[in-house]
């Protein structure tokens, strides 16, 4: 049996290296086959490395207590977004999704 996996989509591919852009990841897991799992439920954890910081994440459950600043949350409907601010440096931002029985996630995101 394959393990479902975390996807990482990106808004877009570069930032504005102000220390007020924001990039806007997608976070759906999939299975084997790239199939959404709309049943998901798992608790993820965020990191940010380089040039960037965690902001926030939001599942868009309205009944969730979660508190966004925080770098973890649980999928609602098997997906959520993670937001990721640039720094006044340039260079690479990457943030890495991991979850309890998911392959984790990484995305790039160019900060210039």
């Amino acid at each position: 049996m394959q393990i479902p996996k975390v996807i990482l989509e990106a808004d877009r591919p570069t930032i504005d290296a102000d220390g007020q852009d924001i990039s806007f990841v997608t976070v759906p897991v999939v299975d084997k086959n790239g199939i959404p799992c709309p049943t998901a439920t798992n608790q993820l954890f965020f990191e940010v490395q380089g040039a960037g910081t965690y902001r926030a994440a939001c599942n868009g459950d309205a009944t969730s207590l979660e508190l966004f600043h925080l770098p973890t949350m649980r999928l609602f409907s098997g997906k959520l977004v993670v937001l990721v601010q640039s720094t006044e440096q340039t260079g690479d931002i990457t943030l890495l999704v991991t979850g309890k029985g998911l392959k984790s996630g990484k995305v790039t995101i160019e900060s210039k």
